[in-house]
């Protein structure tokens, strides 16, 4: 019995390994271009990517990280040591515009702006064609779409520093309050050097998610490495890979300096967590920290959330029709599928990690954190690459003859599986590793096989971290843009490539509005959770 639990362990790790070479396929491509690269490709790279690409992509994302460090973390550091009106509600509402992604908060904004949309309009109705040609105002430039990123993002900061400050430094905050210091003094000194880690990480996922746009940065004109990868890839595939095999490089470089950001600074466990006891603020100072607190909260998403629902009323009898429910059906049945494998592979490997608590158990989850920081584009490129391939296989060794793999629904679902597998992952690794460690290894000594101690022990305990990891998956596939707009199959759409087609390519943001909804109400489930669930652990 023992030596067949012991080639049972071998086995979960066996499964572990070809899974992740599997996912690793895509990367190994991108990586291999960079050598690989016939000169012609790179001649025709050299002369057609712009020389503002680089420069347009690093401005994009030191703006948007800086306006949301600024936003979220000034907002998190209010919520959590202050009292002041409408508090409690701002503690969760700051969350909502995450479930707004950033290309339908830019293309909302520009149909705000835009010489027939409402302001404009307004204005001409009430004071003239001149006057509203003197306040016309375009919005549809670099700046300003680094901040709309930073509306759209800054919730990550936000629920990274709210966690930080409510327990992390609470008792360093505490000691420092006893001994006189003030708010200015304990947040530059105490606070945010202890809150590095979490302000890193809620930066660093703010620029990935500007550097996986194409929507926005498309639909504004504003050339970025990822808008290149598109025009590169409708005409040279090779140039392609070559410069998603840059971009690759640049995220690794993000990556890097995350971690040097990071230094030798860790979160705090302890075993007894205290709370920061929560200062009341009076007059105008406290409605001063309603005022600032509602900033972010307005403009990121209750103004574009009541237009949105505005031209939805008034385009609905228009969009409505067989085609919006078939796309609808496209979105959830597409999003559901993914879901499911992405789960079941992440369960897997999660497992294996906890059963190989070893040099491979942990080379594991470091190679799945990484796979996340990864463009939806890049890895579209290198899955198309890898289906290309796969195709001329089958024809040079069998009969058959024509596309089976690209352009394959099997295919979308792999590149999401290669980008989303680190957000099943991690709540997965977490409820195995925290919750019911004693319970599996009690069964496992008792002489049950890992197989039936998952199924029988583990997953019955692990209910509601699965659940949660099933609709952050969920909502993530359903929004992704870059990714499904280059792999999808022919003539297959889904909310998403609609709301990009009405606003980009229609011209109609006011006709995009109705599914634009529905990923927000969608999106607006996991953000709900998690804000609820961090309330009641944190208690601000």
């Amino acid at each position: 019995m023992i030596r067949s639990l012991r080639s049972s362990y071998k086995g979960w790790l066996l499964a572990g390994i070809v899974l992740l070479l599997l996912i690793a396929i895509p990367l190994v491509i991108l990586f291999s271009s960079l050598f690989t690269t016939p000169q012609s490709s790179k001649a025709i790279l050299e002369q057609t990517l712009p020389g503002e690409a680089f420069f347009n992509t690093l401005a994009l994302c030191v703006i948007a990280a800086v306006v949301s460090l600024f936003l979220g973390g000034g907002t998190a550091w209010l919520v959590t040591q202050y009292q002041f009106p409408l508090r409690k509600f701002f503690s969760w509402s700051l969350a909502l515009p995450l479930t707004i992604p950033g290309y339908i908060l830019a293309f909302t904004y520009a149909g705000i702006f835009s010489f027939s949309g409402p302001l404009q309009t307004v204005i001409r109705n009430q004071f003239g064609q001149d006057r509203a040609q003197a306040l016309h105002f375009d919005i549809m430039n670099l700046p300003v779409l680094g901040l709309l990123f930073a509306l759209a993002l800054f919730p990550y900061v936000f629920l990274s520093a709210k966690a930080a400050f409510s327990i992390q430094s609470a008792r360093q905050i505490e000691s420092a309050r006893s001994l006189g210091k003030k708010g200015s003094s304990i947040l530059m000194k105490i606070a945010l050097p202890l809150s590095r880690p979490a302000l890193a990480a809620g930066v660093f996922l703010v620029m990935m998610e500007v550097i996986n746009d194409y929507g926005a940065a498309s639909y504004f004109g504003i050339r970025t490495y990822t808008t290149a990868l598109f025009r590169t890839w409708g005409y040279d595939i090779q140039a392609a890979l070559l410069l998603a095999g840059w971009i690759l490089l640049f995220v690794f470089g993000l990556l890097i300096a995350e971690r040097l950001l990071r230094g030798k600074a860790r979160y705090q466990n302890t075993a007894r967590q205290s709370y920061v006891p929560i200062t009341p603020l009076k007059g105008f100072r406290a409605w001063t920290a309603t005022f600032l607190c509602s900033i972010p909260f307005v403009f990121g998403f209750l103004i574009p959330f009541s237009f949105l629902g505005y031209w939805a009323m008034q385009t609905a009898p228009k969009i409505m029709n067989d085609h919006f429910f078939v796309l609808t059906w496209n979105s959830i049945q597409l999003a559901f599928i993914a879901t499911i494998v992405i789960v079941v592979v992440a369960l897997i490997l999660a497992y294996v990690r906890k059963l190989h608590q070893s040099f491979s158990g942990k080379i594991i989850a470091q190679f799945i954190n990484v796979g996340y920081a990864i463009p939806g584009a890049v890895i579209a490129v290198g899955v198309l690459a890898f289906s290309g391939w796969s195709d001329a296989m089958i024809a040079h060794f069998g009969s058959a003859k024509g596309l089976f793999f690209t352009g394959s629904i099997a295919m979308l679902i792999f590149a999401y599986l290669v980008r989303f597998l680190a957000v099943a992952y991690q709540p997965l690794e977490a409820g195995l590793e925290k919750n019911h460690g004693s319970l599996g290894e009690s069964s496992r000594s008792l002489g049950k096989s890992p197989l039936r101690t998952l199924l029988f022990v583990e997953l019955p305990l692990l209910r509601n971290t699965v659940l949660v990891a099933a609709i952050m998956v969920f909502v993530d596939v359903m929004k992704e843009l870059p990714l499904t707009l280059i792999l999808r199959p022919f003539n297959f759409e889904t909310l998403a490539t609609e709301t990009y087609r009405h606003a980009k390519i229609m011209e109609s943001v006011p006709e995009s509005s109705s599914a634009a909804l529905i990923l927000i109400f969608i999106g607006a489930i996991p953000v709900f959770v998690l804000s609820r669930l961090m309330t009641e652990k944190h208690g601000t």
